[in-house]
């Protein structure tokens, strides 16, 4: 069985991304964090688990970032994706971890996580800026959660021309696109740049998820935008998502 040719076949069934996007994110994952179920000579359902840590002031904890958990249409409905959820689960707490932390691909799923335990509470602001109105809140002010450097690296070459740009400075990092004269932030970290980037493309809106404490003026909505599943530790109020990869 080649165990690579199936995830690839079952990720592009349930995304639809290429081959080569697929393998660009194989590349930086640990085979051990990879979670299947094998039914019929063949992956039908499966997960990754990307190591971070939840970052609340100068506390940080490890964690995992659930990422790509896909069951093959045949086999849908029967249970599978719970059970190697169960198995993320013990996995995690075996290796200390203090959470497990997801973004639903779709709103209705975060009834569905909720019931293996994770909470609602990754939410943010997404807002329209059109001007300096927007005040970033310092990392050690809000709890957030922060990948491995090589989940960064992979998404930077994921979010390439020209689609997409990066914009780099010593405050920050941002992949963004533009589009009709608005900018959207797709992914940032540290700060989402939005006065640099609104400079730079002269455009009159930008739109970024923010964290829900940040000082903006503009119009803002609060949306959900990841659970979290305790696994030792306290849930914090609330944990603003590094890179989502959605």
């Amino acid at each position: 069985m080649d165990v690579r040719k199936d995830v690839v076949s079952l990720w592009n069934e349930a995304f639809g991304d290429t081959e080569e996007e697929i393998s660009l994110f194989l590349s930086i994952v640990n085979e051990e964090n990879l979670i299947t179920r094998v039914e019929d000579g063949r992956v039908v359902s499966q997960l990754f688990l990307l190591e971070g840590n939840v970052v609340d002031g100068k506390k940080s904890t490890p964690a995992y970032y659930l990422y790509a958990a896909a069951t093959l249409k045949a086999y849908r409905g029967r249970g599978i994706m719970g059970e190697l959820i169960s198995e993320a689960v013990e996995k995690a707490k075996r290796e200390g971890k203090g959470y497990i932390l997801l973004l639903p691909g779709e709103e209705w799923l975060y009834s569905y996580y909720e019931r293996f335990g994770f909470r609602p509470l990754c939410k943010s602001l997404l807002c329209e800026s059109h001007g300096e109105n927007i005040t970033v809140p310092k990392e050690s002010d809000y709890s957030h959660f922060v990948h491995g450097e090589n989940v960064y690296s992979y998404a930077e070459k994921l979010y390439s021309e020209p689609d997409y740009e990066i914009m780099k400075t010593e405050n920050g990092s941002a992949i963004y696109s533009v589009k009709d004269g608005a900018v959207t932030v797709k992914e940032w970290k540290k700060s989402p740049l939005v006065s640099e980037i609104k400079k730079k493309t002269e455009c009159g809106k930008v739109y970024a998820r923010l964290p829900l404490n940040t000082d903006a003026k503009g119009k803002c909505t609060v949306v959900n935008h990841g659970v979290i599943l305790p696994l030792r530790d306290e849930l914090p109020e609330n944990v603003y998502l590094d890179y989502t990869l959605d």
